[in-house]
């Protein structure tokens, strides 16, 4: 996974939270295309702001993806385990 976060990153101009979460879209059932458009706005810190990483903010939305109960009737039953 590793590399293909360097791919995307170096080779493909990804921005730093595009690099990471595009990386995992096979496993998690996400379309490549989606994860790039709803990750843009974390290139650069939030907004180009500098200030939340980006890939922290990657690694956060796969953990999500990968963990979430995804039961919106019952939002709290997987927040603590993720």
């Amino acid at each position: 996974m590793k590399n293909k976060v360097m791919e995307n990153f170096i080779d493909n101009n990804y921005n730093c939270c595009q690099a990471i979460v595009c990386a995992y879209c096979e496993e998690l059932g996400l379309s490549e295309d989606v994860a790039f458009k709803l990750t843009e706005g974390f290139g650069s810190g939030m907004g180009g702001l500098r200030d939340t990483c980006g890939a922290v903010t990657g690694m956060f939305l796969v953990i999500s993806l990968a963990n979430s109960a995804g039961d919106k009737n019952s939002p709290l039953k997987s927040k603590q385990d993720t």
